[in-house]
């Protein structure tokens, strides 16, 4: 872990292995099915406006982008914003969901091998 302490306050990074698996609970969004996990990061903060922190989720499919924004498009709940430019092999998405974007997700492809999805997910 990376502990970051300014007069602002302080911030831990974590970051987590690659390979293994998320669950839906993790990710605060459903798991696009045989995903695999590319990276995963938590960072705590304590600045400013009181405790805080991101948990970060950096996902792959070999799906194209397309097939994984109809799937989100179909099992987000909550959506309160929602970009999509592109579709079939390569595009970008992002998903907004809750008060204040408690979660996004982006969805990134640029056609060559399948999509990289990110989620973003706001802790206490």
């Amino acid at each position: 872990a990376l502990q970051i302490e300014t007069k602002d306050g302080k911030a831990v990074v974590v970051t987590g292995q690659t390979g293994g698996t998320v669950t839906e609970a993790q990710l605060g969004v459903p798991v696009y099915p045989g995903v695999t996990v590319k990276a995963s990061t938590k960072m705590e903060g304590s600045a400013g406006s009181g405790q805080g922190g991101v948990e970060m989720y950096t996902l792959s499919t070999t799906d194209n982008f397309g097939k994984v924004t109809a799937f989100y498009k179909a099992n987000l709940k909550n959506v309160k914003n929602n970009f999509v430019q592109g579709s079939g092999e390569q595009g970008m998405a992002m998903f907004s969901i809750g008060e204040n974007a408690a979660v996004t997700v982006n969805i990134i492809s640029d056609g060559k091998q399948g999509a990289t999805i990110q989620v973003a997910k706001k802790t206490k």
